[in-house]
């Protein structure tokens, strides 16, 4: 009897069936896949406002829109920054970065200053992202990724 690879099985089904969904929201759209305004370039956009957004979530050891313990917080999110990251793959991307009030955030999976942001380096890194935050089935962030 040999051991079945299930897990993994069940994770590619899971990918396919969330591309799948978005393939055809595409098409309901009217979106082409590729191309300034297309599927792949809004996809990116969202995972990486994403990412930021639980490293944010991290950083300040609490939910969006939550309290602290104590009822008041030293340190809180202060909006947005915009900024454009330039992909091999899909081009520039216009994202919106979190800022804390401190300015104490060190953002990871798209560092201050950065422009540049390479496919193999992004895909990495959001991997290990989401398979961090989703580890037990909830959401919670404890990442370090290495500078490329």
């Amino acid at each position: 009897m040999t051991p079945t690879k299930k897990p993994d099985a069940e994770k590619r089904n899971a990918e396919r069936e969330a591309a799948l969904t978005f393939v055809r929201m595409a098409k309901e759209k009217g979106l082409d896949l590729t191309g300034p305004d297309g599927l792949l370039k809004q996809f990116t956009k969202s995972v990486l406002e994403t990412a930021l957004d639980e490293e944010m979530t991290e950083h300040l050891g609490r939910a969006k829109h939550k309290k602290s313990k104590d009822g008041r917080a030293a340190n809180t999110r202060n909006g947005t920054t915009a900024k454009t990251v330039v992909t091999d793959s899909v081009g520039p991307v216009g994202i919106e970065v979190p800022r804390d009030r401190d300015g104490s955030f060190e953002p990871v999976v798209v560092r201050k200053r950065q422009r540049r942001c390479f496919a193999s380096m992004f895909v990495r890194q959001v991997r290990q992202c989401f398979s961090v935050v989703w580890a037990d089935g909830f959401p919670r962030c404890r990442h370090r990724f290495p500078v490329m």
